[in-house]
C-alpha cells in the first residue's frame, strides 16, 4: 500500500523536474551589455551590432551599471533573466517558461519585475566560492522592462530608456 501512495509522488516531481531548465549549463556572463551606455536599458532582437527592431516574443533588454551586467531576454515561450558582475565568474539567472507568465502584459510583467530585483540583490552579496565580493548596487529602473510584453510593430532600430 506504501509503495503505491509513494509512486504517484515521485511521478509528480520527475515531470515537475523534467520541465526545468536544472541539468542545462548556466548562461554566460553578458559582458557585452558593458558596451551599453551606462543606467539606460536598450531593447534591441539582439543588443550587437547592427540592432534590429524588437517584435513580439523576440527582445533582449540590457543594462549596464559598473559592475552590474544584465539581460532581460523574451522569447516565445520564456523569459531568461541573467545578472552577473565585472570581473567575476559568477552568473545569476532564471529561465521562466510562458505558462509562469500568465497574463504577461499585467502579471508576468510584475513577475519578471520581481525576479530582475532578486537576482540583483543575489548578485549584490557577491559569490565567495568566485572570489566575488559583496557590492552595493542599487537595482535598475523597472518600469522600462513593460516594454519587452509589448514592443511596437514597427520602430527604431533600438530603444533606450
Amino acid at each position: 500500500m506504501r509503495s503505491m501512495l509513494i509512486f504517484p509522488v515521485i511521478l509528480i516531481l520527475a515531470t515537475t523536474v523534467s520541465g526545468a531548465t536544472f541539468a542545462d549549463p548556466p548562461p554566460a556572463r553578458p559582458d557585452y551589455i558593458a558596451s551599453l551606455p551606462q543606467n539606460e536599458w536598450v531593447f534591441a532582437q539582439a543588443l550587437g551590432n547592427g540592432r534590429v527592431a524588437c517584435i513580439q516574443h523576440d527582445c533582449v533588454a540590457g543594462f549596464y551599471r559598473p559592475p552590474l551586467l544584465l539581460s532581460v531576454q523574451v522569447g516565445a515561450n520564456y523569459v531568461q533573466i541573467v545578472a552577473g558582475l565585472q570581473g567575476c565568474e559568477a552568473v545569476w539567472w532564471n529561465v521562466m517558461p510562458d505558462d509562469q507568465l500568465t497574463g504577461r502584459e499585467g502579471a508576468g510583467f510584475l513577475f519578471v519585475e520581481e525576479k530582475v530585483r532578486s537576482l540583483v540583490a543575489l548578485a549584490a552579496k557577491g559569490e565567495p566560492s568566485a572570489h566575488c565580493s559583496p557590492v552595493p548596487i542599487s537595482p535598475p529602473p523597472t518600469a522600462p522592462l513593460q516594454y519587452l510584453f509589448s514592443p511596437p510593430v514597427e520602430g527604431p532600430g533600438h530603444l533606450r530608456f
